[in-house]
């Protein structure tokens, strides 16, 4: 039998000042932290897709478009931070605490991965959709050709499942990606 031992909290600032340097980024969740592992070839091709189609719609609009390395905090009660595989916010830059860091997002994509999809679906999507600024709120497939998407409407949210051969439209930044421009380059059945 194992000898329980004592879960070691990490403050935010001490989390903050690590994580820049750090060779593997970790999320933030009330001074837990947890490694961020490997993302497969699909995972990849799809994020780099979607950030470049977001980029090429952005340019000149003042906002911006930052794929997975660009941290989010999360207001609300407790301290977490989170690397989605893109957001894309409107802010001035520097209204923000840092160069490394959003705090308000229009979009935020999370591309499933076996080991994230729970947490994708469930406590952060309840936690994006808890800020004000969050409109789009996407969940992408690397497994199947398939994007749901949660948009805000009024004091609540509508929930729109997209599958191969239709066109996403993204409210927070007027752009509408068709799902084969997004799954370019990426395996059948991936």
């Amino acid at each position: 039998m194992g000898i329980p031992a004592p879960q070691v909290l990490v403050s935010e600032a001490d989390y903050l000042e690590s994580e820049r340097d750090a060779a593997t980024r970790h999320e933030y969740v009330d001074g837990v932290l947890f490694a961020m592992t490997e993302a497969s070839r699909a995972h990849n091709q799809i994020a780099t897709n979607l950030t470049i189609a977001l980029g090429t719609h952005l340019r000149g609009s003042g906002c911006r478009v930052a794929a997975s390395d660009m941290k989010v905090r999360l207001g609300g009660t407790g301290h977490r931070y989170y690397y989605p595989d893109a957001v894309v916010s409107c802010s001035d830059p520097d209204d923000e605490p840092d160069a490394y860091t959003e705090t308000r997002p229009v979009l935020v994509v999370e591309i499933l991965s076996p080991s994230t999809a729970v947490i994708d679906r469930r406590e952060k999507r309840l936690a994006y959709q808890a800020m004000p600024s969050v409109i789009d709120y996407l969940i992408v497939s690397q497994e199947r050709r398939e994007v749901e998407r949660f948009t805000r409407a009024g004091e609540g949210w509508t929930q729109t499942v997209f599958g191969a051969q239709e066109t996403v439209e993204l409210v927070s930044v007027g752009f509408a990606l068709a799902m084969e421009e997004l799954y370019a380059d990426v395996a059948p059945g991936a």
